[in-house]
């Protein structure tokens, strides 16, 4: 028997550190929301993967039920002046990425902060980012020549092209501002005041109309 058969090979068992050191770092798992709170943007969410363990036998088997981060950061695109936001409900779908520090600090104060923990890539310091599907959820009907601002069933949606300028689809429109137009105005059947757009009369030297004229 060969002595150096005696001892454990030292580079399997580096390697075999090596993963279980990986399978407890969190980089990034789609996620399921649970529920939002919309006070201070975060969700609890669960994650969509299950985790899985060996069993006395050698057996890889699911850990149910599947981990819930209990308070993950929200993203919704913006900067300090302009933000975009969206309802988040029950069951909606998105990325869930885990930062490689303790991020409580940054979150509770801004500005450069120092680690409350010394921990990494751990469940707690999950951001959300809404919007990854999977296929049962993809929207239908996406458009591929212009980008859009859109409900998923795509009633109700504002494109944005080069070719076809802005163009909005709605059942109703509210505008709560005056209107200010510099161009040409293209209208069809409509009313004004109880005025159609098409049988309205306009007054010579600014003299105020009849009204229902």
């Amino acid at each position: 028997m060969d002595r150096r058969e005696r001892y454990v090979n030292i580079y399997s068992y580096i390697q075999q550190m090596i993963d279980t050191a990986l399978l407890q770092t969190w980089c990034a798992m789609p996620g399921i929301v649970q529920s939002f709170n919309a006070q201070d943007c975060t969700a609890q969410v669960q994650l969509a993967i299950r985790m899985q363990n060996r069993d006395q036998n050698n057996n890889w088997t699911d850990i149910n039920p599947s981990p819930v981060v209990p308070k993950a950061l929200v993203y919704f695109p913006g900067n300090k002046n302009y933000i975009f936001t969206f309802p988040i409900e029950k069951d909606d779908e998105g990325l869930l990425v885990f930062a490689d520090r303790c991020i409580d600090a940054w979150w509770q104060s801004g500005g450069v902060q120092s680690q409350l923990d010394i921990r990494n890539h751990d469940l707690t310091d999950g951001i959300f980012f809404p919007g990854v599907r999977s296929i049962p959820n993809v929207p239908s009907n996406i458009n591929t020549s212009a980008a859009e601002f859109r409900t998923a069933s795509g009633n109700t949606k504002i494109s944005f092209s080069d070719a076809a300028g802005i163009v909005m689809t709605a059942s109703a429109i509210a505008i709560n501002a005056p209107v200010t137009v510099t161009g040409n105005v293209t209208a069809g059947f409509g009313t004004a005041d109880s005025v159609t757009l098409q049988g309205h009369k306009h007054t010579a030297n600014n003299t105020p109309p009849t009204p229902g004229t």
